[in-house]
């Protein structure tokens, strides 16, 4: 899925709904129940699913919206794009770089250290 959206950023492509909710409660709720007791991890589960929902509204608003220039959207928009052009070079990270910067494959941070040492 991950490559028809490179070929195609503005297609709707994505995992159907069901299946995301059985993945999660096999893979996520189920263990959690077992391992944390069910409050918690019913909790811990709830966030995941928040954190997730915010990343697939962000993905989705970054490539079919328009923000406005300086601000979040626009950001990671910015970044994203990057990471289309570059053929999944660096840039992963969807609702942050900091992800990028810890495991070395921002892309920005990668040309600023080969300019600075052609130098």
């Amino acid at each position: 899925m991950h490559e028809r959206h490179h070929d195609d950023p503005q297609e709707l492509i994505g995992t159907p709904a069901w299946v995301s909710v059985v993945v999660g409660a096999v893979a996520v709720a189920a263990p959690g129940w077992v391992m944390l007791g069910f409050d918690l991890a019913t909790a811990v589960t709830a966030g995941m699913v928040t954190g997730y929902l915010f990343y697939v509204f962000v993905h989705y608003a970054i490539h079919h919206w328009q923000p406005r220039p300086g601000s979040y959207l626009s950001h990671v928009r910015r970044w994203h794009a990057l990471h289309h052009h570059f053929a999944d070079e660096g840039n992963f990270g969807v609702t942050t770089s900091f992800w990028d910067h810890v495991f070395g494959t921002a892309l920005e941070s990668r040309r600023h250290k080969l300019h600075r040492s052609a130098d």
